[in-house]
């Protein structure tokens, strides 16, 4: 059986697997492979990245796991903050927060766990991690900053 991941989407053998969001915690499931929420930190560990005046860092551990029968592929690109205003902030390139979230292909039956951060204004509110998993297919995990 192959396995596709098409811009967040997970694609097996050609039919489209959507995400579920599991209510009992941080999860997002789309068939057999999930991300969570694992951690998050406004410690920055970079010596160099400053946020602009007014805003902050802000990291998130993501962890993924690949129970399909394939290997996948995701990218950090694919995960947005949303704040209760409904702004949507992309993820920062800096290492704020180590090991950073890069483009990875994960074995079946593996995980992966790395951070990704992003540069908020420091009074927003953080509601939700957003997944674009496919043309007009995204999720949200709810998150309480």
């Amino acid at each position: 059986m192959r396995s596709l991941l098409v811009a967040g989407a997970l694609v097996i053998a050609g039919a489209f697997i959507a995400p579920s969001i599991d209510a009992h915690a941080s999860t997002i499931h789309n068939g057999d492979v999930s991300a969570s929420v694992e951690k998050t930190t406004t410690r920055n560990m970079s010596s160099y990245a400053r946020p602009q005046k007014g805003n902050k860092f802000v990291s998130y551990l993501i962890h993924i796991e690949n129970d399909s029968d394939d290997k996948i592929t995701i990218s950090p690109g694919s995960f947005d903050l949303e704040d209760s205003d409904g702004f949507r902030y992309d993820n920062t390139y800096s290492s704020i927060a180590r090991p950073s979230f890069t483009v990875v292909t994960i074995r079946s039956g593996k995980e992966y766990r790395g951070w990704i951060s992003y540069e908020i204004p420091r009074d927003a509110h953080i509601t939700g991690m957003v997944w674009s998993v496919g043309y007009n297919d995204i999720r949200t995990i709810p998150l309480d900053d």
